[in-house]
């Protein structure tokens, strides 16, 4: 059963922060190294203002907002119960992932999983 009043909303992310930070650190390495190939200069050798206009073409947002594939519902069913839904987006859910949502059916495991959007209040 899915909550009927929700109490809380979890995001839920694709890796965690350090892994993120790592992956854009690598990221902007790499648009460095290509950057100084194609023109054939010292990146860190430019002026300190152009440098940081190419740095905030290559930086990609932040964390918390940036790599969340779903979220966490917990809320109760008006009387005494807590119940709780995982809700992911459908474009961030690899297909074999589908595959086993399908193949386990109605069951208990599955009760509770929605690929799509959150619910919206209002």
């Amino acid at each position: 059963m899915f909550p009927k009043y929700c109490l809380f909303l979890l995001p839920v992310h694709r890796r965690c922060c350090e892994l993120y930070r790592t992956d854009k650190r690598l990221f902007r390495e790499s648009e460095i190294r290509k950057w100084e190939a194609e023109k054939r200069h010292v990146f860190e050798r430019m002026d300190v203002v152009i440098r940081d206009g190419f740095e905030r073409t290559w930086t990609l947002p932040d964390w918390f907002f940036n790599d969340i594939i779903g979220f966490v519902e917990v809320g109760y069913d008006g009387g005494i119960y807590l119940q709780g839904a995982v809700y992911f987006y459908w474009n961030t859910c690899d297909s074999r992932f589908i595959a086993k949502l399908d193949e386990a059916g109605e069951s208990d495991q599955v009760l509770g999983i929605v690929l799509g959007a959150p619910p919206r209040s209002g």
